[in-house]
């Protein structure tokens, strides 16, 4: 029998990203609208999206290493560590950046 060698740390980040795959892109289109929103920049977007992605794929691993719960991590198409750790660090990243939560821009009216 052969001796089972550790997983490299390369090959635990592709499958991290690609089981979250579906959480990233809702995260993104949802940083996306935020922006369009408030006062939308490319460079801004870009910046937000890449460390939303940086620190949920932290935040994914540290809730992945400490999963004890007898059901699945996949919830459908929906990885669970990764969608809860993008469910608290994007809007923290968004308000960290000024952008104020909402999907449309207020009246001129208001």
């Amino acid at each position: 029998m052969e001796e089972q060698l550790p997983t490299p740390l390369s090959e635990l980040i592709i499958l991290n990203l690609f089981l979250g795959s579906v959480s990233y892109l809702i995260v993104i289109v949802f940083i996306f609208l935020i922006s369009r929103a408030n006062t939308f920049s490319w460079v801004n977007f870009m910046i937000i999206s890449t460390l939303t992605i940086t620190l949920g794929l932290i935040g994914s691993f540290l809730i992945w290493s400490f999963w004890s719960y007898s059901f699945d991590i996949m919830i459908g198409p929906i990885h669970a560590p990764t969608f809860l750790s993008l469910l608290v660090i994007t809007p923290v990243l968004l308000k960290a950046f000024g952008y104020q939560l909402r999907i449309t821009k207020p009246d001129a009216n208001e």
